[in-house]
């Protein structure tokens, strides 16, 4: 998405950041690697393979929770940015904060209709972070 690594650019240093999502691991990995990301600036890729159960089962964090709750992070301390009312209920069922990427138009209905914190892009991300 337009931004996106812009934004890892400037927030690696300030945030942990990683990607969890419902897509095959191998594609994700492939396709990062196709655009030459470096893999080093996320310290967690899970994709479905692994865990046994899927979003919107809010136990889908569990493995990277693990993680990061080992170096001393709590559930609150966790920002899931995520693009669908499946990524909001698991994530927030989890115990975890969410901002929405409307970064099409498909659920800024749902957003709004429920009073969800969301952004339109990686820009508006970065003005939402800052404040």
């Amino acid at each position: 998405h337009s931004g996106a690594f812009d934004f890892i650019k400037k927030f690696k240093d300030k945030f942990l950041l990683g990607i969890l999502t419902s897509s095959s691991y191998k594609v994700v990995l492939k396709e990062l690697e196709e655009m030459n990301v470096d893999l080093n600036l996320f310290f967690n890729i899970q994709g479905a393979e692994h865990t046994a159960v899927h979003k919107p089962n809010p136990d889908v964090f569990l493995p990277i929770f693990q993680f990061l709750s080992n170096n001393g992070l709590d559930k609150s301390e966790i920002l899931y940015i995520g693009d669908s009312p499946v990524d909001f209920h698991s994530s927030t069922n989890f115990g975890l904060n969410f901002i929405g990427m409307a970064h099409d138009d498909r659920y800024i209905n749902f957003f709004e209709e429920q009073n969800i914190k969301f952004v339109k892009g990686f820009k508006d991300l970065e003005n939402t972070l800052n404040n």
